[in-house]
């Protein structure tokens, strides 16, 4: 059995569904961030039919590093990394926002601690969106998808104030 399936990641219909009805347009740059190699994998797996383009980090140094050399649209963030964790990573990415970006970037904490604390901690540190882990492709690309739409109507709406409402 390959490794993929055996973390139930397979050509299913749920998963094909949700790909088939991604977000249509601009494509999002999204940054993955996790010390595991194996969900670096798996991450990568679920993205990999969407239009996004994917970069990844395999610690909070380094994604911070790539955060300041070039602009993400959205961040999935592993919080429990040894040296820089998440929250330490989250924090400085968004006080480097807040000094030299234009927009901020989506930050998804995507991880294995499910206790109310860790979701309370990584909105708290300027995450957007708490995750736990395990996740399905479907959800995933459900979050990324309503993410990057939310994103790019708020460009929009920056740029033309006719986007700002609906018409009746």
């Amino acid at each position: 059995m390959r490794f993929l399936d055996s973390l139930g990641i397979t050509n299913s219909s749920e998963a094909a569904a949700c790909a088939s009805t991604s977000f249509k347009g601009p494509r999002a740059s999204v940054l993955l961030v996790d010390d595991s190699p194996d969900n670096l994998l798996v991450l990568r797996e679920y993205l990999k039919k969407t239009p996004h383009l994917v970069d990844e980090a395999p610690s909070g140094a380094v994604a911070l590093a790539k955060v300041r050399r070039r602009k993400y649209d959205i961040i999935i963030m592993d919080l429990l990394m040894p040296e820089m964790d998440g929250f330490e990573t989250t924090r400085r990415i968004r006080q480097w926002e807040d000094r030299c970006a234009e927009d901020h970037a989506c930050i998804i904490a995507l991880t294995a601690w499910a206790l109310t604390e860790a979701s309370i901690e990584s909105h708290q540190c300027g995450a957007d969106v708490h995750l736990t882990k395990p996740i399905s492709s479907a959800r995933l690309l459900k979050v990324v998808n309503a993410q990057w739409s939310r994103i790019v109507k708020q460009r929009a709406r920056r740029i033309d104030p006719r986007f700002a409402r609906p018409t009746p």
